[in-house]
């Protein structure tokens, strides 16, 4: 509302007509507006705690990817060094395994070859016990001829000592 006059002073009668007509209605209004200026400065306010929050969790979800980085790479690092574990842990066992083959096949050819020569050995002396018996059974029999032959030896120096005499 306009109090102004025509000079450009203030003009009573207008100011008046404003308080008795208007200011109620005006002030209504800027009661309504103030509360509407209240409730969107809480609704700021909470844009504001809203906007806070948000820039707290971005933060809190940048350190989790960060962190989760960080666990992934170490987990593939981890999973690399087991693979490498695991593949020299199986070429010493496929290693191991054909030692322990060449070793047994090594092992048996030695037996097999202590047993021949065992079995050689084994007729070998039974080859020897039968010469020893064989040759203890000539050595008496060549005792007995020999005992025999000076029996006979004696008997003949004596006949000759007999027949000289």
């Amino acid at each position: 509302m306009d109090i102004s006059s025509e000079n450009g002073g203030i003009s009573s009668d207008k100011v008046v007509d404003y308080f008795t007509k208007h200011f109620l209605n005006d002030l209504a209004r800027m009661v309504a507006t103030k509360e509407e200026l209240a409730k969107r400065q809480g609704a700021m306010s909470a844009v504001e705690q809203t906007l806070a929050l948000k820039a707290e969790a971005e933060t809190a979800l940048a350190n989790a990817r960060a962190q989760a980085e960080a666990m992934l790479a170490d987990a593939k690092d981890r999973d690399a060094k087991s693979k490498t574990q695991a593949a020299n842990a199986a070429a010493r066992e496929k290693a191991v395994a054909a030692a322990e083959t060449e070793l047994k096949a090594s092992t048996e050819a030695k037996q097999k070859e202590l047993a021949d020569k065992e079995a050689v050995l084994a007729n070998k002396e039974d080859y020897l016990v039968k010469l020893d018996a064989s040759l203890n059974q000539k050595a008496d029999t060549l005792a007995n001829a020999e005992a025999a032959l000076e029996a006979r030896v004696k008997a003949f120096q004596e006949k000759v000592a007999n027949l000289s005499a």
